[in-house]
């Protein structure tokens, strides 16, 4: 039912079909010619045996092919193909094969589409755009297979390949001359099932012939020795160069996703990966690379994602195994290997003058060794990413010197050679270690730069980090042993249990440990240095204490070096505040040198006693508010002056009851902001220590009160005041250089009277506080504190000038007393005692003013006073307790300070009401602050 149509002739004889009534679901085309053949295949086809056959036999002339397909075809039988295209013998003769069709192929040897040229000078270019279904031992989607000198193989795919079978192969690429190099492009879907499965198969066995491999598709290769890419050149001067920008799936033993090795010299290996590639499987790799000639060397580029599964898997295998044949591996995207003796990255250079370099800036990782390099001439890795190792083996070097350059994060410890080693942590860079890192023979290296940073604890589990086999430390960044737990340690050595290690610390030099700051037996990290030490390192403590220190001169070892040392070379900038006590670093000769961290009374003992002054001026500067609204009454008795002038008798008996006094309500308001200069000072551990204790008391007050009053007491002109008040104050004690602050917060409730006679005057106040005095940020106290203060106040003076309109002077004394009481307490380990000292102090002034009718009925009287105050007795002190020990700390405020106050009074007598404002500044040797107040008085 078919017709084979065959025209033989000269070179320049045309093959073409002849009209042909087989129905083109049967039809199939053998061609053979002489000449060259331009066929075009429009017809579908199913046949057993092939489908489209073409055939040019020239051993003296061009015969070459150009031949298109736009049907289906589908061919089967033992050997079965549904395109065949050969110029076996014919020089010049390239075939040029374009498949738009789709194509089905079963038999034991199946191929979709299968071209070969054996002359020289005879390429194969094959274009395709349909999609290709193979089965059978050999199944292939396309090959292209030339045999000359000179004859390239390019294929291009844009079509779905699926091919199953032993040796199933999606897309092969074969060249045995001179000249003849194999480019693939792939940008469809390749799928292979079977042994020896290949996604793209590339091979040139001529010497100068380049392999080019380029997928921007999709390829799954399953079955034993699966390869998603492969490629292989074995004679000199013949690259190869393989990018995929696509996805790679590989499963089965020793399956790749990229397979690329070349075997003579001058003959090197570019692979870039921007897709990703998965392999699993025993001894899976996501890519392969090697060379064995020299001056080949293996260039790989990775800024995708490589996930390798299975024992012995590497992410990425690099080796080269002849001179002059570096390696250089650069991988900004993921690559992992999983798996037992999985490697993230390996590379091997066995010839001399053959470097290593890896550039990491991905994630890189490993479940046995995160990256592995033997080199026989060096290694040198440059990170700037993540490398870590599931058994904690980030880095593992053999052969010749390693140098790493960590910009990024190594986590786990490192293996390196027996010859001389660098590890430099560069600015940004973490080496995050655990275990022992070892640095075995040779002069090895290791520099922590300034902004680096080696990390030697992370987890909550007490871990003991060391590095072996080191010869010098050189550290201007952060050793760090901080991670919230105590009991970790670091030691770093030469020769274990030797002296012959040396550290420097220069720079910003840093180490960092977690400490329990508290009474003896507590416990900090650890820094051991079995060597010498130089240079000055400062050191970082975080107190893991959540509550405050004790008195501890045992000490809590932190630093302990075996060699040559002395106390400059570690050192606190300045001692921790831990509550009641401070703890410093102190270097004890041990023989070599111990450095410990020892507790002294610091700042936050110091301000003890200043809680109690600050309720005695709590409590004095509330008396003032009164004292002004005292004021109110003098001015007022000029009912006294000025009625008993008026001769008309009714208009006098009007005049007295528009000044008559009581009974009145009245209420204040004021504010006190006061500036407080102050040091401590403690001597311990051979040392002085000197703490600024300045410090802002801030008061806020409101109060407010009724006067009742009686007449003509002890003589008809004089009058008694007296009446009951109560308020509130919120105070806050803030300390600038000390974390320390308190809030006062107090009630208030008093009596008090005045009596008037003339000019003269005298006010007695007495008053109570209840309240609670609240320290914040202050560890070492309980949450509040319960306080009374109790005191009394006695004013005295003269008004000259008179209750009229015009000038006038007030002469002044004051005579106060307090008595306070704040709660002691015992907490966590610390006992406190205030002392329940009184305060006495006195003052002399002048009140200086005038009064004036501004309109009627209103007078207007501004004044200023000058006054000389003074402490006559007020030395307040408070003892601390711990551990057996008392430390007895006392405050003695300024002795005398001077207040200088301006103010005004309006009176409205018939509107019954008085209305008061004042500001004060107040200054002394170690005081200055301003007060302002305000308010109003009622007669009703």
């Amino acid at each position: 039912m078919r017709r084979r149509v065959l025209l033989a002739g000269t070179a320049l004889a045309t093959a073409f079909i002849l009209s042909d009534p087989v129905p083109a679901a049967a039809q199939a085309t053998i061609i053979a010619s002489a000449g060259p053949v331009n066929f075009t295949k429009n017809t579908d086809c199913l046949f057993l045996v092939t489908c489209l056959s073409v055939t040019t036999v020239n051993p003296f002339f061009s015969a070459p092919i150009n031949l298109t397909n736009n049907g289906d075809l589908a061919a089967t039988g033992p050997v079965a193909g549904t395109i065949f295209a050969t110029t076996t013998f014919s020089p010049n003769s390239p075939i040029n094969l374009t498949n738009n069709g789709d194509l089905a192929a079963l038999a034991l040897v199946a191929a979709g589409i299968s071209t070969y040229t054996g002359g020289n000078g005879s390429s194969i270019t094959i274009t395709n755009t349909g999609d290709i279904a193979t089965l059978g031992a050999g199944a292939a989607g396309i090959v292209g297979y030339t045999g000359g000198n000179r004859s390239r193989v390019k294929i291009t795919n844009d079509g779905e390949i699926a091919t199953a079978g032993a040796r199933a192969a999606g897309i092969v690429g074969i060249t045995g001359g001179n000249r003849s190099h194999v480019t693939v492009t792939n940008n469809g879907d390749v799928a292979t099932l079977g042994f020896n499965a290949y996604g793209v198969y590339a091979y040139t066995y001529g010497p100068n012939s380049n392999i080019k491999v380029t997928n921007d598709g999709t390829i799954t290769t399953r079955g034993l020795n699966a390869e998603g890419i492969y490629g292989y050149t074995l004679r000199r001067n013949s690259d190869i160069t393989a990018t995929n920008t696509g996805d790679i799936s590989t499963r089965g033993f020793d399956a790749e996703g990229m397979y690329l090795s070349t075997y003579r010299q001058l003959s090197s290996i570019t692979a870039n990966n921007s897709g990703t590639i998965a392999t699993s499987g025993f001894s899976a790799e996501g890519i392969r690379a090697s060379t064995f000639g020299r001056k080949s060397d293996i260039t790989i580029t990775n800024d995708g994602d490589i996930q390798v599964r299975g024992a012995l898997a590497d992410g990425i295998f690099a080796y080269t195994g002849n001179v002059n044949s570096d390696i250089t591996i650069n991988s900004s995207g993921s690559v992992r290997a999983e798996g037992r003796l999985g490697y993230g990255i390996a590379a091997l250079s066995t010839g001399p003058g053959s470097q290593i370099t890896v550039n990491n800036s991905g994630e890189l990782y490993g479940s046995t060794i995160g990256l592995f390099s033997y080199s026989a001439t060096s290694t040198k890795i440059n990170n700037s990413g993540d490398i870590s190792a599931g058994s904690g083996l980030a880095i593992d070097t053999i052969g010749a010197s390693s140098s790493i350059s960590n910009s990024g994060l190594i986590t786990g410890f490192v293996d390196l050679t027996n010859s001389s080693d660098t590890f430099t942590n560069m600015s940004g860079g973490e080496f995050n270690a655990s275990g022992t890192s070892r640095f075995r023979d040779g002069s090895d290296l290791f520099v922590n730069q300034a902004g680096g940073t080696l990390r030697t604890a992370d987890s909550a589990a007490s871990e003991s980090t060391r590095i072996t086999g080191l010869e010098r430390f050189q550290n201007k960044g952060l050793i760090t042993l901080v991670d919230g737990k105590i009991g970790d340690s670091f030691t770093m050595s030469n020769t274990p249990g030797g002296t012959d290690l040396r550290f420097r610390g220069s720079g910003k030099s840093t180490l960092g440990v977690d400490a329990f700051l508290g009474g003896p037996g507590s416990k900090s990290d650890t820094l051991t240095v079995e060597g010498t030490t130089t240079g000055r390192t400062r050191l970082l403590v975080n107190n893991v204490n959540p509550g405050p220190g004790q008195l501890n001169r045992q000490g809590i070892p932190v630093v302990f070096v075996d060699g040559n040392v002395n106390a400059a070379n570690f050192y606190l900038e300045k001692p921790i505040d831990a509550g009641f006590f401070d703890y410093d670093l102190v270097f004890t000769p041990t023989g070599s040198g111990r450095f410990d961290l020892k507790s002294h009374a610091g700042g936050g003992s110091h301000i003890l006693p200043h809680v109690i002054t600050a309720t005695h001026e709590v409590f004095h500067q509330s008396t003032e508010t009164w004292f002004d609204q005292s004021v109110d009454l003098r001015a007022l008795l000029a009912r006294g002056s000025v009625c008993d002038d008026i001769s008309d008798p009714q208009e006098r008996i009007r005049c007295q009851d528009i000044y008559d006094l009581v009974p009145a309500v009245w209420a204040r308001g004021g504010g006190t902001w006061l500036n407080l200069d102050d040091n401590g000072t403690t001597k311990a551990n051979g040392r002085t220590y000197r703490y600024d204790l300045g410090r802002t008391l801030d008061i806020w007050q409101v109060e407010s009160g009724v006067d009742f009053g009686k007449e003509n007491i002890l003589s008809p002109d004089d009058m008694l005041v007296f009446g009951l008040l109560g308020g509130a104050v919120e105070s806050s004690l803030e300390y600038a250089a000390i974390a320390r602050s308190f809030q006062i917060s107090t009630l208030e409730a008093g009596a008090y009277a005045t009596y008037l006679r003339g000019g003269f005057f005298l006010d007695t106040l007495f008053k109570a506080f209840f309240g609670t005095v609240e320290p914040t940020a202050a560890v070492e106290y309980p949450e509040t504190l319960d306080t009374q203060t109790y005191g009394l106040r006695m004013d005295s003076g003269y008004r000259f000038g008179g209750l009229k309109d015009g000038p006038f002077v007030e002469p002044l004394g004051t005579i106060a007393i307090s008595w306070t009481h704040v709660d002691d307490f015992s907490h966590q380990g610390n006992a406190v005692d205030f002392g329940d000292d009184e305060q006495v102090r006195g003052r002399l002034g002048l009140r200086v003013g005038t009064s004036s009718q501004i309109w009627e009925g209103t007078t207007f009287e501004p004044f200023v006073t000058g006054s000389f105050w003074g402490v006559l007795s007020g030395e307040h002190s408070a003892t601390l307790t711990s551990r057996g020990t008392d430390f007895v700390f006392t405050d003695k405020p300024d002795e005398v300070w001077g207040e200088v106050s301006g103010g005004v009074n309006f009176f409205n007598p018939e509107a019954q009401t008085a209305v008061f404002a004042k500001v004060d500044y107040i200054f002394a040797d170690q005081t200055e602050g301003v007060s302002a107040r305000g308010g109003m008085r009622l007669t009703w």
